[in-house]
C-alpha cells in the first residue's frame, strides 16, 4: 500500500513541476493523419455529425468518471452521441450465443475499469474488421440500454471505429 501511496505522490509532484507548461492529456489520441492504423485490416470510419460528450479530451480519472457516471445515470445518457478512447476486449458469451465488444478505460492508478459495450454499424464483419484485443481505440456510437436477463446493459449503438492503435507486443 505505501508504494501506491508514494508512486501516486511522486506523480502529483511531477506534474506540479510542469504545471506551468501547457501538455495534451496522456491518453488523447493524436489525429488520423499522424498515426494511422498499422493493421490493414481494421477499417476506419469518420464519424459525420455532432458528438455530445466527447471523452478522448480528457485524463484517465475524468474518462473513468464519466463512464461510471453513465453506468449509475444511463437514462441521462440515452440518445448521445458519445467518443470513446480506450482498450478493445471481444468476448464472446456461450450462454448467450453472443460476441460483445468493449471499450475499456482504466482510471490514472489503473486499479479500476470500467467499459461500454459497443454495436458497430451493420457492415462491420467480425473479425475481419475488428482489431486485435488490446488495441487502443477510438469508439463513437448512439448511446443506449439493453436488458440483459435481470441487468441494463449500456451499449454505443450504430458505432464506427475512428482509430485504431494495435496493441504492442
Amino acid at each position: 500500500m505505501s508504494d501506491v501511496i508514494e508512486d501516486l505522490a511522486a506523480k502529483q509532484e511531477e506534474e506540479s513541476l510542469t504545471e506551468t507548461e501547457p501538455q495534451e492529456a496522456e491518453n488523447t489520441p493524436e489525429p488520423e493523419s499522424e498515426t494511422p492504423a498499422s493493421d490493414s485490416s481494421v477499417r476506419l470510419m469518420q464519424w459525420e455529425g455532432d458528438v455530445d460528450i466527447d471523452l478522448t479530451g480528457m485524463n484517465e480519472n475524468m474518462i473513468y468518471s464519466e463512464v461510471y457516471n453513465m453506468m449509475a445515470e444511463p437514462d441521462n445518457y440515452i440518445g448521445k452521441t458519445i467518443r470513446i478512447y480506450g482498450e478493445y476486449v471481444h468476448h464472446y458469451e456461450e450462454s448467450t450465443n453472443r460476441h460483445y465488444y468493449t471499450c475499456v478505460v482504466r482510471d490514472a492508478l489503473a486499479c479500476c475499469a470500467s467499459g461500454l459495450e459497443f454495436a458497430l454499424v451493420d457492415d462491420y464483419v467480425w473479425p475481419d474488421d475488428y482489431p486485435e484485443d488490446g488495441s487502443e481505440v477510438v469508439v463513437t456510437g448512439d448511446f443506449n440500454v439493453y436488458m440483459e436477463g435481470y441487468f441494463k446493459v449500456m451499449v454505443l449503438e450504430n458505432a464506427i471505429i475512428e482509430k485504431c492503435t494495435p496493441k504492442v507486443s
